[in-house]
C-alpha cells in the first residue's frame, strides 16, 4: 500500500473548535481519509470519554490516545492497550502541591476525571466523567486506590 495509511488528530484546536464541536469541514475530511482506507487515530490530552465521544461521532474505530498518552483504549472501552499510572504518594504530593498553589489541573482516578470550577462553568452541563473539585489531592487520597489511573495534567498556572 503507498500513500497516506494513518492521521493521528489531536483534538484541541485541530480537530475540535473552541466549543469542543467539530467542524463540517472537519467532519467531512475524516470521513474522505476513512472511505479511502487511511486510518485516523484521535491522540490528545483529554480524557477517554471526550475521546470517545468524538470518534463515535465520526466512524473512527481505533484505540484512542488519551491522557497525554498514559492511556491507549480500545473505542469500545472494553480494553486497555496501555495505561501508566502515578503511584499513589506521588500523585497526592503533586496534587497537594497544585492544590497550594493553586494551578489549574485535571485529575484523573478511574473513570473520573476531576477539574476546579471556573467561572462559567456549569456543573450539570459537564460531560459524563468530568466532575468539580477544589481539592485535587482529596480526591487523590478518597477511597483506597492503590495508584492515580492515568494521571495528572497541569494546564498552566493561574
Amino acid at each position: 500500500m503507498s500513500g497516506i495509511q494513518l492521521i493521528a488528530l489531536d483534538l484541541d484546536g485541530t480537530l475540535l473548535n473552541s466549543a469542543l464541536k467539530v467542524s463540517e469541514g472537519n467532519a467531512a475530511a475524516v470521513k474522505r481519509a476513512l472511505d479511502k482506507g487511511v486510518r485516523v487515530v484521535l491522540a490528545t490530552s483529554r480524557w477517554f470519554g471526550l475521546a470517545k465521544r468524538t470518534a463515535d461521532r465520526l466512524g473512527i474505530d481505533t484505540p484512542l490516545v488519551c491522557s497525554n498518552g498514559a492511556l491507549i483504549r480500545d473505542p469500545t472501552g472494553d480494553r486497555e492497550l496501555l495505561h501508566l499510572r502515578l503511584d499513589q504518594d506521588l500523585a497526592h504530593e503533586a496534587t497537594a502541591l497544585g492544590d497550594e498553589r493553586g494551578w489549574e489541573m485535571f485529575t484523573t482516578i478511574e473513570d473520573a476525571t476531576f477539574m476546579r470550577a471556573r467561572p462559567g462553568v456549569i456543573p450539570e452541563r459537564l460531560p459524563a466523567g468530568l466532575r468539580i473539585t477544589e481539592r485535587h489531592a482529596e480526591e487523590v487520597a478518597r477511597g483506597h486506590h492503590t495508584a492515580v489511573r492515568t494521571g495528572l495534567r497541569i494546564a498552566r498556572a493561574r
